[in-house]
């Protein structure tokens, strides 16, 4: 058996880091994307490679270990904590191909952990929703970070272009931005976690100086938000501009990112700023008819990446599987070894949510009232049903572990949020 899930990488407009204090930010999906196969082996070990990062492991699911046989470690931890979440420990073969450059602030790590998760519970026939791959991507990224903003997570599931408010509830933004943009990214690549605990530390030692700053990048979020629904497209030039100015006060600039945000702007760029923890990684430009002045000038020292914006969030499927059209809900139902069943699907009508339907599309930025707020008790419900399902097919393998969440305060966010069936006629589970 084999299979496949990939998502999408992101870049973050605006808000980073304000994000993890509960302000809104803004953060699209982008066209590169992580890809994740995992198929049976013959061997009594789990392998995990990637050609394109040039490493190769050995990995103890079970346990949280690795032997690296080739290459540095890096993204491998994300991809062993979603394996010790939702796998049962029996041996397979991972094969990872990335085209986003790695702690270049695109959202790599994110992508490769909602592949992984698609992936796995694809491989396990078991039936998930978006909101609860998610919410499970979310606590893989926290239990390796410690600290960890959902937001990175949700694009990489749900794509597009979003809002995220100060409630935690989640905006589609329909307009669309035809200017281009540039990323400029750095040699030197930061680390997210590093960078969230440099804030966090800063924050606790000023909170008089840093709190009004937080909330400030809030409140110019809320500001591009409208520029970008109205297409305003020097308004939004200009609060980036601001953007990384505060980004440089708390304390996630270098002298490389500043070097690749003045050249953007001495080049035409009308906005530039980091796009993501900083520390090093990336910068992104807003050039209209600038894009070859601006990539042409940042290139000279730095890397660049032409990029668009993607709709597409996770998709997963079999490989070589027949008829794989008609490989959907009737065949989990009536197949003895599959996860799914009729209690466990959050559409079936004799479930314990009231037979109420959930939304299926992100909530339009002009309506009042998110249609991801939910007004009865399915969320919770639906949320507690991957984890049975997981554990499951864990207990095939006699093994009890139950998936732990360690993020009391995340758990409201993903609670008031309605879920999104994935639909599971066509190439299954994430569509």
């Amino acid at each position: 058996m084999e299979v496949m899930a990939s998502a999408p990488g992101k870049t973050i407009l605006f808000g980073e880091h304000a994000v993890v204090y509960s302000q809104p930010a803004i953060a699209a999906a982008v066209s590169k994307r992580a890809i994740v196969h995992i198929k049976d082996t013959q061997s009594n070990k789990t392998i995990l490679k990637s050609e394109d990062l040039g490493f190769e492991a050995e990995l103890d699911t079970k346990n949280k270990k690795y032997i690296l046989k080739k290459g540095k470690p890096g993204i491998i931890r994300y991809i062993l904590e979603a394996l010790h979440i939702a796998h049962n420990h029996n041996p397979i073969e991972i094969t990872l191909s990335i085209d986003i450059p790695i702690g270049s602030g695109l959202g790599s790590s994110a992508a490769v952990t909602v592949a992984t998760l698609a992936a796995l519970y694809r491989y396990h026939n078991i039936y998930f929703t978006k909101k609860e791959l998610a919410e499970i991507a979310h606590q893989v990224e926290f239990n390796v970070q410690g600290e960890a903003s959902p937001l990175d997570t949700l694009i990489s599931t749900y794509g597009g272009l979003i809002y995220l408010d100060r409630n935690k509830e989640l905006h589609k933004i329909n307009a669309h931005i035809n200017a281009p943009f540039v990323v400029g990214v750095t040699s030197k690549y930061g680390s997210t976690s590093k960078m969230v605990k440099g804030v966090k530390l800063l924050k606790e030692r000023f909170p008089k100086v840093m709190d009004p700053v937080i909330e400030t990048i809030g409140d110019l979020t809320d500001e591009a938000k409208t520029a970008i629904e109205k297409g305003n497209i020097n308004k939004i030039g200009e609060l980036m501009n601001i953007n990384h100015g505060l980004l440089d006060a708390i304390g996630v600039n270098t002298k490389e990112l500043s070097r690749m945000v003045y050249i953007a702007r001495g080049a035409g760029a009308i906005g530039s700023k980091i796009t993501g923890a900083g520390g090093g990684g990336s910068i992104i430009s807003l050039c209209p008819g600038k894009v070859d002045d601006v990539s042409n000038a940042i290139g000279v020292y730095d890397s660049t990446i032409k990029l668009t914006f993607s709709k597409k969030g996770v998709t997963s499927k079999l490989i070589g599987a027949r008829n794989i059209n008609n490989y959907g809900k009737n065949n989990r139902k009536n197949n003895p070894n599959s996860n799914y069943n009729n209690n466990n699907n959050p559409n079936n009508n004799n479930n314990n949510n009231n037979n109420k339907k959930y939304p299926t599309k992100y909530t339009n930025t002009n309506s009042k009232k998110s249609n991801f707020v939910n007004n009865n008790n399915s969320s919770a419900s639906n949320s507690r049903n991957i984890e049975k399902r997981v554990n499951n097919v864990k207990s095939n393998n006699n093994n009890k572990s139950k998936i732990k969440n360690n993020n009391k305060d995340n758990k409201k966010f993903y609670q008031n949020q309605n879920a999104q069936p994935i639909k599971n006629n066509r190439k299954d589970y994430a569509r």
